[in-house]
């Protein structure tokens, strides 16, 4: 049970599908965040994979309520939680 971190709106999302398992989750913090966005459909085809953005994130940048639905909205504090949860934990930049 991996976690990924996608702390850049350059982060190439096709790489990262590919080393996404079934029982990973991904959390999308920081620039990140824009990969969330209503017109963005690239993770639609990870529907079996926890999917979470950041919400300070968010709300820094203008897009609280832009994201899609298929997010959870998550503090730093259950950032922190996951962390303890999942291993190895990637970041991708």
């Amino acid at each position: 049970m991996s976690l990924h971190l996608i702390n850049s709106a350059q982060s190439d999302s096709k790489s990262i599908r590919k080393f996404v398992s079934t029982d990973d989750a991904i959390v999308l913090l920081e620039d990140g965040v824009l990969h969330s966005l209503l017109h963005n459909p690239q993770f639609n085809e990870l529907e079996s994979i926890k999917l979470y953005v950041v919400e300070e994130s968010l709300v820094a940048r203008g897009l609280k309520g832009k994201q899609q639905r298929m997010f959870d909205l998550i503090d730093y504090p259950k950032l922190a939680e996951l962390t303890e949860s999942f291993f190895p934990i990637i970041t991708w930049y």
